[in-house]
């Protein structure tokens, strides 16, 4: 008797347990959370974006600009072991072909002394990899704005492969292109980031060391307060530019002053090797 009572009873835990299990018909299937779901198209987005860049890995450097801005620079084929930085300063002096953008020519003598330059492979894969940077805040600022995540997705895979993108990836001299735009997106991001959640001390200095560093890779970067002042329009209740958002741009109106002094000093290097070769020429 008792050796049936145990079955019994061992049977009605079973089905006990079998029945917390079952699936209820009334009950929505788990789904991934939101945020693990803008992560995992995200990912997507930037693997894609890779093999869509990767045949750029096999190319070398061209004789269009490439020769001025490093190959046949000085201030970066003259490295050794002893002037790294005696040549990172007279790079933020010096202005190469009319243009001054020190920052980008800096990144070309890291890459020198760590690469060298019979190993364009990895000047070009950091071209890449800071291109995948800017889609990652493109990415983020569109779902801050208020897009859902078909339309961030839209937007950044439109920016991630769009063919003007691919000569600022694929052409080293480009670098200053995403390397500028890095800095300048993620400024963005954390404007609007302030804007939604509160600013704190650390926000205004991300931003502008960003700002900063994205003048120092490329003038174009001047526009940021006005960009800020359009974010500011953006999420305004009544929609107007208010004297007051101007006027709390003037840290950034100071960098760039700032910037536009170093750029006045700096003294002008111009190369004066002539081409005559074809323009996709690579160099062994």
């Amino acid at each position: 008797m008792g050796s049936k009572k145990r079955k019994k009873a061992s049977k009605a835990n079973r089905n006990s347990h079998d029945q917390g299990h079952q699936k209820d018909p009334g009950q929505p299937e788990k789904t991934l959370p939101k945020k693990s779901r803008s992560w995992f198209v995200l990912a997507f987005i930037l693997l894609f974006s890779f093999f869509c860049y990767s045949p750029s890995l096999d190319n070398g450097f061209v004789n269009w600009d490439d020769g001025e801005n490093f190959y046949e620079n000085e201030l970066i084929t003259e490295l050794n072991d002893h002037n790294f930085w005696d040549l990172s300063k007279k790079i933020f002096t010096t202005d190469i072909i009319g243009g001054y953008n020190p920052l980008s020519i800096w990144t070309f003598l890291l890459e020198n002394k760590f690469f060298g330059l019979d190993s364009p492979f990895y000047w070009h894969l950091n071209n890449i990899l800071l291109h995948l940077i800017c889609c990652f805040f493109v990415f983020w600022i569109g779902k801050r704005m208020g897009l859902g995540l078909v339309g961030t997705s839209i937007l950044t895979l439109l920016f991630a492969v769009h063919p003007m993108r691919v000569e600022s990836v694929a052409w080293v001299t480009e670098r200053k292109d995403v390397l500028f735009g890095a800095f300048y997106l993620a400024a963005m991001f954390y404007y609007i980031k302030g804007k939604q959640d509160g600013f704190r001390r650390r926000d205004y200095l991300i931003i502008g060391i960003c700002f900063l560093l994205s003048l120092f890779s490329k003038i174009q970067a001047v526009i940021l307060p006005l960009s800020l002042i359009l974010i500011d329009y953006y999420f305004s209740k009544d929609s107007k530019i208010t004297m007051k958002s101007i006027v709390s741009k003037w840290p950034y109106l100071l960098l760039l002053f700032v910037c536009m002094i170093a750029a006045s000093t700096k003294s002008d290097k111009h190369n004066k090797v002539q081409y005559h070769q074809p323009l996709m020429v690579k160099v062994q």
